[in-house]
């Protein structure tokens, strides 16, 4: 975290030293991650550890992903943990529900809370899941696009 009135006083602009300190990622320790079965046969992967950077390598989710995955749905509910499911089946229709409940819990509990929202990663941009909560009742709206890729994903898998 860098104050504006301290990055004005570096021999850098904002993008650079940005980039760089994407770059110091590679200087953190490796964070944990395991696979959590959250409806059967649904898993989402948990990073996680010590570091307050955890949740930063959502920025640089293409390194973590499969190679060739397009779309994930993402969390960072604080600073130690970053949740991701990709988007390769319809389990990620099964995984957006128990995501959201266990990223708004994460953001509760903290330290460091950042965001209790869902969000769809796709090429490398992301972009807020919508949902209303009513109690214990949370309904999901994904985006057009969202919807597009769940269709099409469902259909590849089902053959179609």
């Amino acid at each position: 975290s860098v104050h504006e009135e301290h990055l004005a006083s570096w021999p850098v602009d904002a993008d650079e030293a940005f980039d760089q300190a994407l770059r110091n990622l590679d200087q953190e320790p490796a964070p944990l991650s395991d696979d959590m079965e959250v409806e059967p046969g649904t898993s989402v992967r948990v990073w996680y550890g010590d570091s307050f950077y955890v949740a930063t390598r959502a920025l640089r989710l293409a390194d973590l992903l499969p190679p060739g995955t397009t779309d994930a749905l993402v969390a960072v509910p604080n600073r130690h943990t970053l949740l991701v499911h990709p988007i390769v089946d319809g389990g990620a229709v099964a995984a957006m529900q128990p995501i959201y409940r266990l990223t708004v819990q994460l953001f509760r509990e903290g330290p460091g809370s950042i965001s209790d929202q869902p969000y769809w990663w796709h090429e490398g941009r992301l972009e807020l899941i919508p949902h209303h909560a009513k109690g214990r009742e949370v309904t999901v709206v994904p985006p057009d696009g969202l919807l597009a890729v769940f269709e099409a994903v469902i259909a590849r898998t089902e053959g179609r």
